[in-house]
């Protein structure tokens, strides 16, 4: 249920940007699907940040519930924005989002999520200008918000995707080198639409989200090859916890335990025979030669040959070793879920993601180009409105 002060703030947000001028045409070529979970407040904030801009935008909403009737009306009035129920699997409401997608690229953005409208922009164009690649991934940064302070800031988010590029005119090349020190690249990418559709409609939902993380990634690289840019466009929030679905289960069912556990080994099974067919199907390879190369990324995986995207600090490391170690033992994963929900479970929180993710920064500083000060520029609009966002949020609790 979304509270009054939230609905108020939306309705007052829509009537200023309906008179704000939109100036990234460059939008007008790209879809942006929004699969959400229970997270309806962040719905409403993905309607009033993209509301009469150029881009077309998908959500596919699986909560049990719709949204109110009042916010699907107001939804139902902006040109740009769908509003889709699909109480359906992750992969399956990505899937039916397809058929909406009409323009030339498509991407997906997390519901929490936000997206820097100037850093999409210079994707696009990179996009325009290399007919060879298939998807393209800008930078990162991280965003939280402090419920004590109240007030948002971002902070470094890791420097693995500088200058990073998986190019070959070989697929199984390309699969190698992208598996073996994996990194998050393909998951926000914005892709030529026709691929957006071919790398989703082969995926198959199963119990791990992280499973069909890899099998997307897989997937992409079978079709072609990948660039980034040195723009900066995802904004990685960190202001909300994961929600577990019944459907896609539990984010504790990680890879490596979807793996060897026996009541997934039908699901791990269909997933090497699907990569492997479309692997065969992309390239000169044999389909048994397909499946070993398919096994063989999986051991990378297995054997955590990953570089990640944020940056690999020791207290990152260390805190990471002994929060899995803690978590083999059952009452203390329950008391941590118990902890999620409460005051002290939030400080607690707060703290170590404080030692994580190293200090907040004050400002982004420009490299003098007229792309670097929109976007700086851009950064220091939306953290503002963002601390509007989590006012009316905290004034609907209250």
């Amino acid at each position: 249920m979304i509270g009054a002060g939230l609905i108020k703030w939306t309705e007052q947000e829509l009537k200023k940007k309906k008179k704000s001028n939109n100036e990234h045409n460059q939008l007008s070529q790209l879809t942006i699907v929004i699969p959400s979970f229970c997270r309806q407040d962040y719905l409403v904030r993905q309607v009033v940040f993209w509301a009469f801009t150029d881009v077309n935008v998908v959500i596919a909403d699986g909560s049990p519930e719709p949204l109110d009737a009042s916010l699907i009306d107001m939804i139902s009035d902006l040109p740009n924005i769908s509003y889709k129920h699909l109480v359906d699997s992750y992969t399956s409401r990505i899937k039916k989002s397809c058929r909406y997608i009409n323009t030339p690229y498509a991407m997906c953005l997390a519901d929490d999520d936000l997206y820097l409208k100037e850093g999409l922009c210079r994707a696009i164009d990179h996009l325009n200008q290399n007919a060879g690649v298939v998807a393209c991934m800008g930078q990162i940064l991280g965003v939280d918000y402090d419920l004590q302070k109240q007030h948002g800031f971002y902070f470094p988010y890791g420097g693995s995707l500088r200058n990073y590029q998986v190019k070959s005119e070989d697929p199984v090349t390309r699969l190698k080198y992208a598996i073996d020190g994996y990194r998050t690249a393909t998951s926000y990418a914005i892709y030529r639409a026709q691929t957006f559709k071919d790398v989703w409609q082969g995926i198959q939902a199963t119990s791990c989200l992280e499973a069909t993380e890899y099998e997307h990634a897989m997937a992409t690289y079978m079709h072609g090859s990948l660039s980034t840019i040195e723009d900066l466009y995802w904004l990685r929030s960190y202001e909300c916890e994961p929600v577990d679905s019944v459907i896609d289960g539990s984010r504790e069912t990680t890879f490596d335990v979807w793996w060897s556990k026996n009541e997934y080994k039908q699901e791990c099974l269909f997933l090497v025979e699907r990569l492997a067919v479309k692997l065969s199907n992309n390239s000169n390879v044999e389909k048994n030669e397909s499946r070993d190369i398919i096994n063989e990324l999986i051991d990378y995986i297995l054997n955590r040959k990953h570089v990640g995207l944020m940056n690999q600090t020791i207290s990152l490391i260390f805190i990471r070793r002994i929060f899995k170690i803690l978590t083999m033992f059952s009452f203390v994963g329950n008391l941590v879920s118990k902890l999620r929900s409460t005051s002290l479970g939030f400080a607690i929180r707060s703290k170590i993601r404080a030692v994580i993710r190293g200090n907040e920064m004050q400002f982004v500083a420009s490299d003098g180009s007229s792309s670097s000060k929109f976007i700086v520029a851009e950064l220091e609009e939306t953290l503002i409105w963002i601390d509007g966002f989590h006012l009316a949020r905290r004034s609907s609790l209250n």
